[in-house]
């Protein structure tokens, strides 16, 4: 097991995880923290507590809006394959499924940007 100290709103906290997953922890708390952070900037005297379980419904929310976007774009590949010879066409498909792999490249991209930023925030 290896052990990750973390900065969130200005508390230092520790947190074990397994070996190798050191960076991929540290980004969540980067993550949590600029979040924390965005919020205590909108609300200065919000009581912590309160700032939390806000931080934690909008991470929900983006996780089922991010699940309902990945479920529609499952039923449109799913209706696409199944209606192919009706009108989709195989080089249409291709095109579709180059679109969404420049979007997972570009965001991948993104993540680890902001993975290295909080290296050398939290390391």
């Amino acid at each position: 097991m290896a052990t990750v100290k973390l900065k969130v709103n200005n508390t230092h906290y520790e947190m074990q995880c397994d070996d190798g997953q050191e960076e991929y922890l540290s980004y969540l708390g980067y993550e949590l923290n600029k979040r924390v952070e965005d919020i205590r900037a909108k609300a200065r005297t919000m009581p912590e507590s309160r700032m939390f379980f806000l931080c934690s419904m909008l991470l929900l929310d983006e996780l089922v809006t991010l699940k309902e976007k990945t479920h529609d774009i499952d039923d449109t590949l799913t209706k696409g394959l199944e209606t192919e010879g009706d009108g989709i066409n195989q080089d249409d498909m291709i095109a579709v499924i180059n679109r969404f792999a420049s979007k997972i490249e570009a965001l991948t991209e993104k993540n680890i940007e902001t993975i290295e930023a909080s290296k050398h925030s939290f390391m």
